[in-house]
């Protein structure tokens, strides 16, 4: 009578409502159709430490090593390519108990035709292939050591999830089935691939985009270059100021549009000297073409910037009461001490009519019978704020 797959015990076949017959792995009669395997152009993966490997038809005993090994790697392979873990009926197979099933071997098909579904698709250059298993139908199928050599092989045969993810943008793991990609801004080769260009990085989506204008990549990273936003390193322009002591580490120096870093020009191109980084003391800029900091005179500077003050000869200074750019911007106020203070009993800005004067710092009418009230014609005074 031929052996089926119906039981289960170590070292032994036990079939047909668990008799014991310690039968070597072997067939008994035909081999089933469609039985035979076709593997392609499957890139090498290592192998399994099998427990009798290889197996003998007609010599070697089914154990349950046999299921426990293909079990666990099968496991650990749906765990590499982002699968979750399995399930298996009879979970814990115990030796001399546990009849063998069809069942138990349709499950290890099932789990590794999902993996190798997931590897022909996320691995570059794999030839699809999905391993053709011979039926077993319980009670008629004899059991062979075919069943267990296929699977083995199968399981040998997949590669790991970061060799097949080891591309461009690409993380080097997966979720069952696609390769995850890397998080944007990343150089791309940080899961084994190869790295995007020069000015170019991961977009989050597993392909590589320009960096944005003015920005840093690596390769581009010299003094004086930036990217330019179109997936090019390029020379930063003369006459930047933010490239003053940062791009060009020098206090007064920045890039001269040709990829080198010069001293700051007094001929600027007419732009306003820069403040230096580390800046310069306050009245005094850069711009007198040796990378030094130099003398501001009658103007204003970062540090000295109040309605009355200005630089003088490097020092910020209180402007004249009487001085002309004052600032103050109201009637009847002029600089005092570096502030702006009432005027009384005189003229200033908008308050200069014959017969105005500035009082307590507003611009007041004169009386009739003010002696400065200068209408300068006889027979006329001030009224109502004019003669």
């Amino acid at each position: 009578m031929a052996r089926t797959l119906e039981g289960y015990q170590d070292g032994a076949v036990n079939m047909n409502a668990g008799r014991e017959a310690r039968q070597p792995l072997t067939r008994r009669g035909p081999w089933p159709a469609g039985l035979a395997f076709c593997l392609l152009f499957w890139p090498a993966a290592p192998a399994h430490a099998w427990t009798d490997d290889p197996l003998t038809a007609g010599s070697t005993l089914i154990r349950k090593v046999h299921i426990d090994e293909l079990r666990t790697a099968i496991s650990n392979k749906r765990a590499d390519f982002g699968f979750s873990a399995p399930s298996w009926t009879d979970s814990t197979i115990t030796a001399g108990t546990t009849l063998i099933r069809k069942i138990h071997v349709d499950e290890l098909r099932d789990k590794c035709d999902d993996i190798t579904a997931a590897y022909n698709s996320i691995c570059s250059g794999v030839v699809p292939a999905t391993p053709v298993w011979g039926g077993i139908t319980a009670g008629v199928t004899p059991t062979s050591a075919t069943h267990i050599s296929q699977l083995r092989s199968v399981v040998d045969s997949i590669g790991t999830c970061a060799a097949c993810c080891a591309q461009t943008c690409k993380a080097g793991t997966c979720n069952g089935a696609t390769c995850n990609n890397l998080a944007v801004d990343s150089e791309g080769n940080e899961g084994g691939g190869a790295a995007c260009a020069t000015c170019l990085d991961c977009d989050g989506s597993g392909s590589c985009v320009n960096v944005g204008n003015t920005l840093e990549d690596v390769n581009c990273t010299a003094a004086c270059t930036q990217c330019n936003g179109a997936g090019a390193c390029v020379n930063i322009a003369n006459f930047s100021d933010d490239t003053v002591g940062t791009t060009c580490s020098a206090s007064c120096t920045e890039c001269n549009g040709s990829g080198a870093c010069v001293n700051v020009s007094s001929a600027r191109g007419g732009a306003q000297w820069p403040e230096g980084s580390p800046a310069c003391a306050v009245c005094s800029d850069c711009g007198d073409d040796t990378g030094a900091c130099a003398t501001l005179t009658t103007t204003e500077d970062v540090g000295c910037t109040g309605v009355c003050t200005s630089c003088v000869t490097g020092t910020c200074t209180n402007r004249a009461a009487d001085d002309t750019t004052e600032g103050c911007g109201t009637a009847c106020q002029d600089c005092v001490a570096g502030a702006c203070s009432n005027v009384t009993e005189n003229e200033d800005g908008t308050c200069t009519g014959v017969c105005t004067s500035c009082v307590t710092g507003a611009c007041t009418n004169r009386a009739a019978d003010d002696t400065t009230e200068g209408c300068g014609t006889n027979c006329q005074d001030c009224s109502g704020g004019s003669c």
